[in-house]
């Protein structure tokens, strides 16, 4: 470099919000009709795709509602992810007279963009770390969940409430998707909101215990629900690829979009 110049060197970061944070609600079935040790397996299969679910959809708040009678009245249990931004590098700042020297201009260049890739590793790595964090906490209130002592299940009130619901988000429903505080299922009209909604059925303890055929039981209810509410998906506890099933491309943008953009 010569003497009397200085270049700067230090490349322009632009912290930039992947996109307005989702929320994540989780509806969890506690009464005691549902079969206790596939509720666990279903909250299971759910933790092990939710960074692929966070990423996806970019949540930012995980809710947790455990329900029975009092769907219409729970409250949530909240959970706040962390942050994750995408970090854009501009070209260093030659002063003019060195500009033409291209091999001092390949050298800056060079310079900057590992700076660049450096800083980007180090945003990734403490987003990951806060991450693991909130997704521990998550676990433990998961592994927590234990039968309550409502009588029955309000899957009526449940669907109301999502239907009336004015924020959007993506919701996931562990539950038999058995009404047993109503003896009428009503038909539950599409939230005027964007709610995207799935159901990851299990088996009630009755038919685990009287040996029904739990796939035979799993169609007859995922029928009944897309009777009553046609724009819930129902998929087996075991189902994987839930991310998919929110079939959201509204708030999916691609992290090298953003990165360009932070750039410009």
């Amino acid at each position: 470099m010569r003497e009397g110049f200085r270049v700067a060197m230090v490349f322009v970061l632009s912290p930039l919000l992947i996109a307005r944070a989702a929320t994540l609600n989780v509806w969890v079935d506690v009464t005691r009709s549902v079969y206790q040790e596939a509720r666990a397996i279903a909250l299971q299969n759910l933790l092990a795709q939710l960074p692929s679910i966070i990423a996806e959809h970019n949540i930012g708040t995980v809710k947790l509602y455990k329900f029975g009678r009092g769907a219409w009245i729970v409250e949530a249990k909240e959970f706040r992810l962390p942050a994750r931004v995408a970090v854009g590098c501009r070209e260093p700042e030659i002063p003019a007279e060195l500009k033409p020297i291209k091999s001092f201009r390949a050298a800056a260049m060079r310079r900057a963009e590992q700076e660049c890739r450096t800083h980007q590793a180090r945003t990734e790595e403490e987003y990951a770390a806060e991450l693991n964090t909130a997704l521990a906490s998550i676990r433990e209130a998961f592994v927590a969940v234990s039968p309550s002592g409502d009588t029955c299940t309000s899957v009526n009130d449940l669907l109301e409430r999502i239907s009336m619901g004015t924020e959007p988000g993506f919701m996931v429903v562990v539950t038999d998707a058995r009404e047993t505080c109503s003896k009428v299922v009503s038909r539950v009209s599409r939230p005027a909101s964007d709610v995207h909604v799935v159901f990851l059925v299990v088996p009630s303890g009755s038919d685990w215990e009287s040996h029904k055929s739990a796939a035979a039981v799993f169609g007859e209810t995922k029928a009944l629900l897309q009777r009553t509410a046609p724009w819930v998906h129902v998929v087996p506890l075991f189902s994987g690829h839930i991310s998919d099933l929110f079939d959201d491309r509204a708030t999916k943008k691609p992290l090298a979009q953003l990165t360009a953009g932070a750039a410009n």
